[in-house]
């Protein structure tokens, strides 16, 4: 979504900075402005990034930086999104916790079914969110994971973990802890 914890970022930015040769596309799912992209991109600019956002008012106000880190964003639920192509690694950064516990484990499903590599993080615990600013899908309403959960449910999609943690940090001036798994996508051969 729009906003993002910080923590975790850089656990992220190492892995895609040790494979950087092997990843030439990546999808972020859940773009909001690009927070990810904004960390990640100079890393290799001629990586091509796409999005996706389900509020297009996010799209319309930071249409100006989104249009210069991303090829292209697709305004739609990930939910009912057909993938036309893989990804060398998708992102899901503070994404699942927003989607019902069932679609969201679809949503996994799909973006490691489409990927070399991987990652997923969210907040752990009873991490609630109410809406803000009008956008109904801010709110946490799959609120209780474990990191043990996740990567249970990372194994039963087919995913392969390379690495997860646990990360101490603050959401709304509230102490929580942010899970992150990183892990090999069922196209973990070919990618384009």
């Amino acid at each position: 979504m729009c906003n993002s914890v910080v923590r975790g970022k850089d656990y992220t930015e190492d892995f895609y900075r040790d494979k950087i040769n092997e990843i030439n596309s990546v999808f972020d799912i859940g773009c909001g402005r690009g927070i990810w992209a904004g960390c990640l991109k100079s890393i290799k600019p001629e990586v091509e990034w796409y999005g996706i956002e389900i509020w297009k008012p996010y799209v319309d106000k930071y249409k100006s930086n989104l249009n210069r880190l991303y090829n292209d964003i697709y305004i739609e639920d990930i939910i009912e999104f057909k993938y036309k192509r893989n990804y060398d690694f998708i992102i899901m950064g503070d994404v699942l916790e927003h989607i019902e516990y069932n679609n969201s484990i679809k949503v996994l499903k799909e973006a490691i079914n489409n990927s070399r590599y991987f990652v997923v993080s969210l907040p752990l615990g009873e991490a609630v969110h109410p809406p803000e600013h009008g956008n109904k899908y801010q709110e946490h309403i799959n609120i209780g994971w474990t990191l043990k959960k996740l990567e249970r449910s990372v194994l039963s999609c087919g995913g392969n973990i390379i690495k997860s943690r646990e990360f101490d940090c603050a959401w709304l001036n509230d102490p929580i802890k942010l899970g992150v798994i990183i892990g090999y996508g069922k196209n973990n051969l070919v990618c384009g």
